[in-house]
């Protein structure tokens, strides 16, 4: 499948939900956001996590039938755009769809140094889309083995699609650096015995304890660096670096998660 034709394309994508990666999504394209134009694609349209307080979303059917004179996408006070539309009823796209989905996002391109996909979980064709239209894709993990076991199941079906080069485990919820490097070998294990695969490191994302039952969007503006400081992915050396490694040291709350 042929990528975007001018963007860096990034898919965030997990085989279960709860992983943090649309926080991470979030986070990631805000960060980026300041030196760069970025685009960041929900493709839950509307039945994720992302949510964003913004009136005039179009409907899912406008969004298919989308001309180049077409503008869709909405800025933010993050200094982002974002591609979404009201919640269809059914997320169960066809196979023209995803044709369209595709290329719309392949014209959007043009205007963006960056696009990030968050697709629905699983082996979601949206997933599998957003996957095949990126250079690099990084599946969150939970160390829970329910998890792992999902994760497993999608990166078989994007080894099957031939792209598995392309993913980057991170390993989210992580007390330590230590713990995701155990993480890691043993994924890689099991990938290696039973796929014959082993794929590349995309980082972690440590846990910490949040002070409150809420996880207000000021203490999310002000985490957003950490979120992102121990991925391994474009562009890093804007918001990563070994001090960074060393000290960073917050992440998802762990009583309440706000962002899937």
């Amino acid at each position: 499948m042929v990528g975007p034709k001018t963007a860096k394309a990034i898919a965030l994508v997990s085989g279960s939900g709860g992983t943090g990666r649309t926080t991470a999504a979030r986070s990631l394209a805000k960060s980026l956001g300041e030196k760069n134009r970025v685009l960041l694609f929900d493709m839950c349209f509307g039945w994720g996590g992302l949510t964003f307080e913004t009136s005039g979303l179009p409907s899912y059917e406008q969004l298919l039938s989308f001309d180049n004179d077409d503008k869709l996408a909405l800025s933010t006070d993050e200094g982002f755009d974002v591609l979404t539309c009201d919640p269809p009823e059914f997320l169960d796209p066809s196979l023209d769809d995803l044709k369209k989905i595709a290329w719309f996002a392949n014209d959007y391109a043009e205007e963006y140094d960056f696009i990030i996909f968050d697709p629905p979980s699983g082996g979601h064709p949206l997933a599998l889309l957003a996957s095949g239209l990126s250079e690099q894709v990084l599946l969150f993990v939970r160390p829970e083995a329910s998890s792992v076991a999902s994760s497993y199941c999608l990166l078989k079906s994007l080894n099957a699609e031939g792209i598995y080069k392309r993913v980057k485990i991170v390993f989210a919820y992580v007390d330590s650096a230590e713990q995701a490097a155990s993480l890691k070998t043993r994924f890689d294990m099991l990938t290696e015995q039973f796929l014959g695969i082993k794929i590349s490191d995309g980082g972690f994302i440590y846990r910490r304890e949040c002070g409150s039952e809420d996880f207000t969007t000021n203490e999310f503006d002000e985490c957003t660096p950490e979120f992102i400081s121990n991925l391994k992915i474009y562009d890093k050396n804007s918001f990563q670096n070994e001090t960074g490694l060393r000290q960073s040291g917050i992440v998802f709350p762990d009583k309440y998660q706000v962002r899937r």
